[in-house]
Parts: C-alpha cells; sequence; structure tokens
C-alpha cells in the first residue's frame, strides 16, 4: 500500500517527465552498451549518416547519434530488422493483436491535410520512430537479446524526447500510449516494477485521450494481462 500512494503521488507529474529517464539504468552490465555511441556520430552498418538518409527522402526525427546509430534498423529491408521483427509477430505480437506501426505514408493518410513523407514535421517522425524502435525492442526482448533491448530502449525514449517538445498530434496518440507501454513491460524485464506502474499511467493517460480510434480496446487488454502479471510479481516482493 506503501508504494501504491508512492506511485499516486508520481502520477501527478506531467507526462513528458517519464522520457527524462533512459532504459540503460535498469541494470549495471549493459547499460554501457546502450549508451556508448552518444558521443560519436559514425554510421550504422547500412553506412548510412543522418544527411544520406535526407537526401533518400527519408524523414528523420531525432538526430541524437544514439538514434542515428540505430536509424538502419528502421530500413524493412535489413536483416536484423527482419528477424527482431519476426521475434515480436511470434511472441508479443499474436498475444496482444496490436495494430501495425503506420508507415510514414499511412500517417501521411490520416492527416487532415495531404502531406509528403519528407515533409512530416520532427515531432510526428520522432513519436514514429520512438514506437518503431520500441517493437524492435520487444522483438530482440524475445530473441533474448539483453544488450540490443537496451539500446533500442534507449533511442526509443531519446526519440520520446523529441516528440513531447510540441503537442502530441492526435494522429500518433496511440502509437505513443504504445510505447510508454512496451517501456513499462522493459522496466518489468529488469525487475524495475515501481516503473513499470509509472509507464502503465501515462499510456493509459494517452489513452483516455482517444476516442473511437482503432486498437485502443486491443491496448487496454493488453495493459490488462500485463497488469495480472505484474500485480503477482508487485505483491509477492513488496515484502521483501
Amino acid at each position: 500500500m506503501h508504494q501504491q500512494a508512492q506511485a499516486n503521488q508520481e502520477d501527478q507529474k506531467p507526462a513528458a517527465s517519464s522520457t527524462t529517464e533512459t532504459t540503460t539504468t535498469a541494470t549495471h552490465t549493459d547499460s554501457a552498451t546502450a549508451t556508448s555511441s552518444a558521443g560519436s556520430r559514425s554510421p550504422g552498418p547500412s553506412g548510412n549518416t543522418n544527411d544520406e538518409y535526407e537526401n533518400k527522402g527519408i524523414a528523420v526525427g531525432c538526430q541524437n547519434p544514439s538514434v542515428l546509430k540505430l536509424l538502419h534498423l528502421l530500413e524493412p529491408t535489413d536483416p536484423d530488422a527482419i528477424r527482431f521483427n519476426a521475434c515480436y509477430a511470434l511472441s508479443f505480437g499474436s498475444l496482444f493483436g496490436l495494430p501495425p506501426i503506420p508507415s510514414n505514408e499511412e500517417y501521411c493518410r490520416r492527416l487532415p491535410e495531404s502531406s509528403e513523407p519528407n515533409l512530416l514535421p520532427k515531432f510526428d517522425v520522432a513519436a514514429l520512430q520512438a514506437t518503431r524502435f520500441a517493437e524492435l525492442g520487444m522483438g530482440a526482448l524475445a530473441n533474448g537479446q539483453r544488450s540490443m533491448v537496451l539500446e533500442l530502449a534507449n533511442a526509443s525514449v531519446l526519440c520520446l524526447r523529441e516528440c513531447v517538445e510540441e503537442s502530441i498530434h492526435p494522429s500518433c496518440m496511440f502509437d505513443v500510449a504504445r510505447t510508454f507501454f512496451f517501456h513499462g513491460i522493459f522496466r518489468a524485464y529488469f525487475g524495475d516494477m515501481e516503473r513499470y506502474f509509472k509507464y502503465r499511467r501515462f499510456s493509459l493517460r494517452h489513452l483516455a485521450q482517444l476516442d473511437g480510434t482503432p486498437g485502443v480496446e486491443m491496448l487496454m487488454a493488453a495493459i490488462s494481462f500485463q497488469d495480472s502479471l505484474a500485480y503477482l510479481i508487485h505483491n509477492a516482493t513488496e515484502g521483501e
């Protein structure tokens, strides 16, 4: 009950504050792996840099070096991305049944005014990239790649920092809610149940702003399913 009261006090904080916490604090052994690229601008394995992505007409939301290093994973033909997406689809994807993350082209069709993918505001792009990195991280989690979970979760957090600088567009509100839920699962995986409940509240706060958006009921069901496990773990360890 004491921890639940503590969580209720935290719930009064704005949702943007959650993005100031990087997921690399979850463990001691792998945190250096997730942030080791922060001081360099080396391209990813595909050899692409930020300018090369923009020249190819690919919008870049967050320009943090740790994100740019992993941008190649957002290309559908990347072998690692294919593996992580398959792992996600066969595990969490089939369990939760959430709708797929829209491509930039599909997202443009949601907007009231027509737009081109390479002309999307960086805040919208950052929100979509945060969701894509988080989903890849879930795939890495299902595949047992702990260090990649940390790297991808960290990249997702950095993208979230970018998108909360402006009000989140209603068209990507669901995807941001999904991202917070995935980060809650990351926290639970690393044994931080207090922050699981915190991220889960942020997810519900965004879902409460949606009405009739496809996927909301499925995400609510996924949160309820995860809660049943989380509360078992939380209550079992509360007295320790």
